[in-house]
């Protein structure tokens, strides 16, 4: 593996990006600590494109570390909802509470204070403190991976031992110096240029020093890990209803959608069929009470979600619920009426099928 030559890949890449960098909203105040931790948290696994209205709309109501602090957890993940990967709002605002509560609001100095925090972890922690804190700290995301592999050639198998040496390599590459905006290069070439598909070989501004390019096996890097068949997870979501109200619940705060509200739902096992779901579901919403379990009427059409790891495949039904006189439900949920859905922080599928149930 031959090393490029790295004070003029770094110099030339880093003129091709103050010319060439994107005007992203967290880029016009760098120095804010609040801001680029937001910014890369709300990044994590997640495109540009789709951040951007999301960290908008949150700095409007959550425009400090304190006010986030001080926020109710529903609130925050109704400011979420829609984004995925809920467990990084429910980690953020705990980091929030514990920077406001613990440390008096003076943000962590170092990547390993950092990484203390909840949902903070090597690549957020470096990140941050070289962005906003201007200190000397490699990163990795997705994008660096792809550059530094091709840069260096790296043709390892995806690994433990192959992310350590992307981390020597990051480490190696970095200038003493601007390190925030190399690190931010590096990335931008990898979401910009350096594509997994398709590359723009044609315009980088350092094909020269890439050995991939210089050796003709861009395509090749970095080596793909073997695909996998995505699981199908099957689910009856129930909408349910008595005199113009909605019946919603609280799903549980670790796991699918944690912590946000929905449209009761409960999985169907291969040894199942919807009935049975449905009456198990009756008796997680209404235990012990022995009152008739009312029929759904089933729609003939699925909602099929697809997440990063499984299929989310639902089987929606109607329940309007006229003939019952007891309809208070003895678990966490309640009836709302259809203006008081936005109160409510629902994930973007439960979004769709609300829409589609009440309209």
């Amino acid at each position: 593996m031959k090393t490029p030559p790295l004070p003029r890949l770094r110099a030339e890449l880093l003129r091709w990006y103050r010319r060439n960098q994107r005007p992203l909203p967290w880029r016009n105040c760098p120095t804010d600590v609040y801001r680029q931790m937001l910014a890369e948290c709300m990044l994590q696994q997640t495109q540009v494109a789709t951040v951007i209205p999301y960290y908008e709309r949150w700095l409007e109501r959550f425009p400090t570390i304190q006010s986030l602090a001080a926020a109710e957890q529903d609130e925050v993940l109704k400011y979420w909802a829609g984004l995925g990967y809920y467990s990084r709002a429910r980690n953020l605002h705990s980091s929030a509470q514990q920077i406001v509560q613990q440390r008096g609001g003076k943000f962590p100095g170092s990547a390993e204070e950092w990484m203390q925090l909840p949902g903070i972890g090597r690549y957020t922690a470096g990140a941050i403190c070289s962005i906003a804190q201007r200190q000397r700290q490699p990163i990795l995301d997705g994008n660096a991976r792809r550059v530094l592999s091709r840069w260096f050639a790296l043709r390892a198998q995806p690994s433990p031992r192959t992310t350590a040496k992307l981390w020597q390599l990051a480490e190696q590459v970095m200038p003493k110096n601007n390190c925030g905006d190399f690190n931010q290069a590096m990335m931008e070439l990898g979401a910009t240029i350096c594509r997994p598909r398709e590359p723009h070989c044609d315009t980088c501004p350092v094909t020269r020093y890439c050995q991939a390019f210089q050796q003709k096996i861009v395509q090749k890097i970095p080596v793909k890990k073997s695909t996998r068949s995505t699981p199908t997870v099957h689910l009856i979501c129930v909408a349910i209803t008595h005199r113009h109200r909605m019946l919603i619940r609280r799903r549980p705060p670790r796991g699918l959608w944690g912590g946000l509200w929905e449209l009761p739902t409960h999985p169907v096992s291969a040894r199942q069929d919807r009935t049975e779901a449905w009456q198990q579901l009756w008796q997680e919403l209404w235990t012990g009470n022995n009152a008739q379990q009312p029929e759904v009427n089933w729609y003939d059409s699925r909602v099929r979600h697809q997440l990063t790891h499984r299929t989310i495949e639902l089987t929606i039904g109607r329940v309007n619920m006229t003939s019952w006189t007891n309809k208070t439900p003895v678990t966490s949920a309640r009836w709302i009426k259809p203006a008081e859905r936005n109160d409510y922080a629902l994930s973007r599928v439960m979004s769709k099928i609300w829409d589609w149930v009440v309209l």
